[in-house]
């Protein structure tokens, strides 16, 4: 986003709203303060919240009329912590107020130290062990739910190999028993054509004669029937 025009840090408590509202979702206000009157420092930068530029941004909320109440107090928590604050009207996101480009800067130069210095302090001081401490517990616990995760994907996985497994001993089961009632079957069917309970198929067309005969007709002529092959 590009900065779109400067303010002075005590314009900005005093009309922060203004300010605000001649930002937009793509182009953030640089607010500045300045030591000695000569050298300014962006100490925040607000801009119109954007859902695709400012919603994965960790961030705390603070509603329009809180932040009006005690605008002071949250820019400098805001300038003073780096953290992202939205400022959200009848619950839903509005502004976005963030630590400008030259915090750092601007509190060594107040400080009266060299930039390193004071990100040194900070890293060791009480507050940056208190931030590296939840960091380590923020990262166990995340651990532990990853573990956790990869622990129930794994029992579901053994539980479908072994229904899995189930299935295709049912399978098998199935096409044996399937097996053994064809080879009843034909056993059957071999026995009753050996007894003659079944007349054999053979699959070829059937003689006449013997049709006729089984039908009580008496053969009145000594000329081959059609379909006989016996002559």
């Amino acid at each position: 986003m590009a900065n779109l025009t400067d303010h002075p840090w005590l314009k900005w408590l005093k009309h922060w709203r203004t300010i605000a509202d001649k930002s937009s979702p793509t182009t953030y206000v640089s607010i500045l303060t300045t030591v000695d009157r000569s050298v300014f420092y962006e100490v925040l930068r607000v801009s119109k919240f954007h859902p695709d530029y400012d919603g994965d941004k960790p961030h705390v909320e603070t509603s329009i009329r809180e932040f009006n109440d005690k605008t002071a107090l949250h820019s400098k928590a805001t300038r003073d912590l780096g953290i992202v604050r939205v400022i959200t009207n009848n619950r839903k996101p509005a502004f976005v107020i963030e630590p400008g480009a030259d915090v750092l800067e601007w509190r060594a130069v107040t400080e009266g130290v060299s930039v390193r210095s004071l990100v040194e302090v900070m890293r060791a001081g009480d507050l940056g062990r208190r931030v590296r401490c939840r960091d380590r517990k923020a990262a166990k616990d995340s651990r532990e739910r990853q573990v956790a995760i990869e622990q129930e994907l794994m029992e579901e996985a053994k539980d479908l190999r072994t229904r899995l497994i189930n299935t295709e001993a049912e399978r098998d089961d199935a096409m044996r028993d399937r097996d053994r009632m064809k080879e009843n079957l034909i056993k059957q069917n071999e026995e009753q054509h050996r007894l003659g309970i079944v007349p054999p198929s053979s699959g070829t067309m059937t003689n006449p004669l013997e049709k006729a005969q089984k039908r009580g007709f008496m053969l009145t002529s000594n000329k081959i029937l059609p379909g006989n092959f016996e002559g």
